[in-house]
């Protein structure tokens, strides 16, 4: 699979997030990463309009050759972010059931239903600014896949 592929498969498979409660926690946007955390200023101007937000990106890919089949050990990396940690609005939002409802909806799961399966090995807090009440979790998953060279 190609890159880009894996990060719509990913999009896909989060999309319940957006529905309301208790489904879902209404995420307001689930995509690909483009850099929407690379300053304090960018998180800040999103945080009270764009949050809760979850953005996916393919970090690394460690090839090993085995002849004919090449075997990828990728990490993919899970941007979840959202005004507070504990949810302020009610026991369903906030950072924390954010970072739990893709966990529910990736870990030990195949990517698009029939794919590899993707395995959370990581969940860590990014960014956090307790005087705005926002923060920002980083999941890594990771998934290995094989392919005929």
């Amino acid at each position: 699979m190609e890159y880009d592929e894996i990060e719509d498969a990913i999009i896909t498979q989060l999309e319940p997030l957006k529905s309301d409660p208790p489904v879902g926690i209404a995420v307001k946007g689930i995509a690909s990463y483009a850099g929407e955390f690379a300053t304090e200023e960018q998180i800040l101007a999103a945080a009270y309009g764009d949050f809760p937000a979850v953005f996916a990106i393919v970090q690394e890919n460690k090839i090993s050759d085995h002849g004919r089949v090449d075997f990828h050990d990728l990490t993919i990396l899970i941007y979840c972010a959202d005004q507070n940690t504990r949810g302020a609005r009610d026991a369903k939002s906030g950072t924390y059931a954010l970072i739990k409802g893709v966990r529910n909806l990736l870990h030990k799961k195949q990517l698009g239903g029939t794919g590899p399966f993707l395995r959370c090995v990581r969940e860590s807090a990014l960014w956090y600014f307790k005087s705005q009440g926002v923060c920002v979790f980083l999941a890594e998953y990771q998934m290995k896949d094989k392919q005929n060279s």
